[in-house]
């Protein structure tokens, strides 16, 4: 073979390790027994060629050199990087980049026809380029690929150090996917090592793999009851995260920001900026590189819902995305699009919508299934004005045809759908769904979306001209709303509540 189909074969093995038929039918395996070897082999045989080229140290110019060939395939080619922003992060003219892009690509083609699968024992474990292969698909919001990988990896990884985190991406991938079950065995898998663990170093880190597992699903089901019990409990257990590094910092400081996404969810505005505050604590001593952006976009939240606070909100909100954008880390970008684009949306409406819209088009392949809805939902009282009931109820519709909303998706995505029916005119109907509705909402602790469920409820009564009705309701509601309501849902309910005086002084 000559060397340009040297390069181009080399290329396709890279980038066809999803496809089992075109792997098999490579030139550079042929002198490999396909027919006995299974595709998982063999996908483990090109990941492990590819780990080959790593030299491991940079002691010399030549293993250097080797290492930086060995980024440029790993980055342009598994994690499918532009060339242009590998070069510039390699600090490479882009000459020099295509001259070892080249040679990079003869050398794995040479250790795809030297390496041999037969001389690698049956219980070796997998390098770092298939673990990095799983979270580059995690990355590109693959989850059902991410699920099957994960699991690929894990017939290599029984017994070894890393098997409980690739569980826990496992159990991740099946919650976004919406499988409780798939996601429950794979929590179970983990209860598994964590009661007959080969590394008691990493029982804590084990423990708190579960805690965030199961937290996250306690979470979707809108179990806030469960949920908040197991991170108080951890967060009591150990109070002082202070003394925590590395993977143990990087997983408490997970659930710490678990525990204020769900604390916000109840209106706990206290117990949120709590958490908040011990996760920034832990956060420079995190693995995830992005995990600033958490940070950022939980203090926007509270800016907005708490105080009301849009100017502070939009710049936490613009660090956030920056962070998320320097790691490309895209389901984060969506979130931090999505909600700076609300921030903005009432001062600056034009550059609101475009953020809104760059967040959603990123989110709708970058989140789970449920993390998109919760993003989408969460902008139709901004999109409200400018659309039409139909067409807004249509999106609404076509988010939950995408999959089985779990519970706290499904309250979330009635709320808008509230919304949307007051504005089609739909008064009576709304009063009594709205007034229902917000009783579930309470009964889940989702205060804040109860809080706005009875005043939508009191608003339509109001259009109904049932002053009284809608005064009773307002009233009744009236402490929840004082105490958990958002700040724009307070502000909505001083403002109707200025109309009924109004409509009640006219009659």
């Amino acid at each position: 073979m000559t060397d340009h189909d040297l390069l181009g074969h080399a290329r396709r093995a890279l980038h066809d390790m999803d496809d089992e038929r075109a792997l098999r039918s490579n030139p550079l395996l042929a002198h490999l027994d396909s027919r006995a070897l299974g595709y998982d082999r063999l996908r483990a045989h090109v990941l492990r060629a590819l780990d080959w080229l790593d030299p491991g140290s940079r002691d010399s110019a030549a293993s250097e050199r080797r290492g930086r060939q060995h980024a440029i395939l790993l980055r342009c080619d598994v994690q499918r990087a532009p060339h242009e922003e590998v070069a510039a992060a390699l600090g490479l003219s882009r000459r020099q980049f295509y001259r070892d892009r080249r040679a990079a690509l003869l050398a794995f083609s040479a250790a795809l026809r030297e390496y041999r699968p037969t001389a690698v024992p049956a219980r070796t474990e997998p390098r770092n380029v298939q673990l990095l292969y799983i979270e580059t698909l995690r990355d590109r919001g693959e989850y059902d690929a991410v699920w099957h990988e994960s699991l690929r990896a894990l017939r290599d990884l029984r017994g070894g150090a890393r098997e409980a985190e690739v569980w826990t991406v496992a159990a991740e991938a099946a919650r976004f996917l919406g499988n409780i079950r798939k996601s429950q065995e794979a929590i179970d898998a983990l209860r598994g090592l964590a009661e007959c663990s080969e590394h008691p170093h990493l029982l804590r880190a084990t423990a708190l793999r579960i805690a965030i597992c199961e937290t996250a699903l306690d979470w979707m089901q809108a179990d806030f009851t469960k949920a908040r019990a197991r991170i108080e409990s951890f967060a009591k257990a150990w109070d002082d995260e202070r003394t925590m590094h590395g993977r143990d910092a990087t997983l408490f400081g997970i659930l710490l920001n678990y525990g204020a996404w769900i604390a916000i969810d109840a209106g706990d505005w206290a117990a949120a900026a709590e958490f908040t505050r011990r996760s920034e604590r832990i956060a420079e001593r995190s693995e995830v590189a992005h995990a600033p952006t958490h940070l950022h976009r939980l203090r926007g939240r509270l800016a907005v819902a708490r105080d009301g606070d849009s100017l502070r909100a939009s710049m936490e909100l613009r660090d956030a995305l920056a962070v998320a954008d320097t790691h490309k880390a895209f389901a984060p970008i969506a979130s931090s699009a999505v909600e700076l684009g609300l921030a903005l949306v009432a001062s600056d409406q034009s550059s609101g919508f475009d953020y809104i819209r760059y967040g959603l088009a990123i989110g709708r392949d970058a989140c789970g299934y449920d993390d998109f809805a919760m993003l989408f939902i969460s902008t139709v009282p901004a999109l409200l004005p400018h659309t039409t009931a139909k067409n807004a109820l249509e999106a609404v519709e076509v988010v939950r045809a995408r999959s089985s909303l779990l519970r706290r998706a499904d309250l979330f995505a009635r709320l808008a759908e509230l919304a949307i029916f007051l504005q089609a005119g739909q008064h009576g109907e709304v009063a009594t769904s709205g007034a229902d509705l917000a009783r579930e909402l309470e009964r889940a602790s989702l205060l804040p979306a109860a809080s706005e469920a009875h005043v939508i409820s009191a608003e339509a009564l109001l259009r109904e001209r049932r002053v009284l009705a809608a005064r009773r309701a307002l009233r009744r509601a009236s402490e929840m709303i004082a105490n958990f309501g958002s700040a724009p849902t307070r502000a909505r309910a001083a403002a109707l509540g200025h109309r009924l005086t109004l409509a009640a002084a006219a009659r």
